[in-house]
């Protein structure tokens, strides 16, 4: 059987995408997966970067670069030639659909995967759309008019979002930082024993509001009851860096894929990024963050509590409404970026060191979580690949 993803731009819509790749390619030998991607998203490296599928034969699994779509509000090139860019990327994702020949086509998001889409439709080959976040994205929502199914990651999403062809089945999570152990985790990464662990991390793209309160914090010293890790971003390493040791060449130190000490700052661990996170969770204690659908599942996964820091200017603040789920079950605290500073994020961490604030959370995440995401969304491809009533 064979299985085409279309999942576009960012992580958030890329890393759910993988991880049912990777169940999909483990059910059978058989088994084929082609990625379509935009040549300049960020597709092709996450997807080579899995060291599951490394461990495959290339024949199982491929990528294939479509044009990238990108519609612009403002008047200039870019909006003149995006029409004739979409149809281009019709046509070629025509022609990668019939050469390939999918049972099924599972989309996850972000405007590349909209030609695909529709191509699918019109060679009537069975489309499933998988939400990340409470309300549906813009493209997301254009395929779910022809969709067999609506994969949702929510209950809440059910009140934005009316379909009887929608099913909630949870954000699937790869399995290695299901299985991840805490205890190997801080050994490797070379941590203590007894101290509490922060996760500081603003998505694949990194948040410099974020980052920019982290150097506050650490410029006063980071308390001794706690240590940091600190995904800064690719985006803005360089620059984080420069604050932090200007004597420092911030270029050296990319995609090195392990933690950096700084010497003079003690119990401070940084990287630009990391494509495989299953350690770090699996050492942290709490984790501050923006709300973005895949670093929520993630922390769901593994029963993090959270403090929340949303992107004010996210499409259809959606980050928010991801937050507020988890607040309202009392599994994370919400902290608007017009309210942080170095103060107030220390203080709210300070106040969830303690173990019966914190554990009570962490259960309260470990309700959220659907241990068997990704297997049941591989279940509901086999159902509508057969052209059976999806249960």
């Amino acid at each position: 059987m064979k299985l085409l993803i279309a999942a576009g731009g960012t992580g958030g819509h890329i890393y759910p995408a993988l991880a049912v790749a990777e169940e999909y390619l483990r059910r059978s030998a058989s088994h084929e997966v082609l990625f379509i991607a935009s040549r300049h998203g960020m597709e092709s490296c996450i997807i080579e970067q899995s060291a599951f599928l490394k461990g495959l034969a290339p024949r199982r699994h491929r990528v294939q670069f479509i044009p990238e779509v990108r519609f612009s509000r403002q008047l200039n090139l870019r909006s003149v030639f995006a029409p004739w860019v979409a149809i281009a990327a019709w046509w070629q994702s025509l022609w990668i659909i019939k050469n390939f020949g999918p049972q099924a086509i599972l989309v996850t998001g972000g405007m590349s995967v909209l030609p695909v889409a529709l191509a699918a439709y019109f060679l009537r080959t069975p489309v499933l759309v998988q939400e990340q976040n409470v309300i549906l994205g813009f493209t997301n929502r254009i395929c779910s008019h022809f969709a067999k199914v609506i994969l949702l990651a929510f209950n809440e999403t059910k009140r934005y979002f009316k379909s009887d062809r929608s099913l909630v089945v949870g954000n699937p999570v790869r399995a290695n930082i299901l299985q991840a152990q805490r205890a190997d985790a801080v050994k490797h990464l070379g941590l203590s024993s007894d101290k509490v662990k922060v996760l500081v991390w603003g998505g694949s793209q990194g948040a410099r509001a974020i980052n920019q309160v982290v150097l506050s914090i650490i410029n006063g010293g980071v308390p001794d009851n706690l240590e940091i890790i600190h995904i800064i971003g690719r985006r803005d390493f360089e620059n984080v860096m420069h604050t932090i040791d200007p004597s420092v060449d911030p270029k050296a130190l990319r995609d090195r894929q392990e933690l950096l000490q700084i010497q003079r700052v003690p119990r401070y661990f940084l990287v630009d990024y990391l494509d495989d996170v299953s350690g770090v969770l699996a050492a942290a204690d709490l984790v501050v963050g923006r709300a973005g659908a895949t670093g929520l599942a993630e922390m769901i996964a593994r029963s993090l509590p959270g403090i929340l820091i949303p992107f004010p200017y996210a499409a259809d603040d959606h980050q928010r409404l991801n937050a507020q789920v988890l607040v309202n079950l009392g599994a994370a605290e919400l902290l608007e970026e017009k309210d942080l500073s170095a103060a107030a994020l220390l203080a709210r961490i300070q106040d969830l060191v303690l173990p019966e604030r914190r554990l009570p959370m962490s259960q309260k995440m470990s309700e959220l979580h659907f241990a068997d995401s990704a297997a049941r969304v591989v279940d509901i491809i086999f159902e509508v690949s057969k052209n059976e009533a999806v249960t």
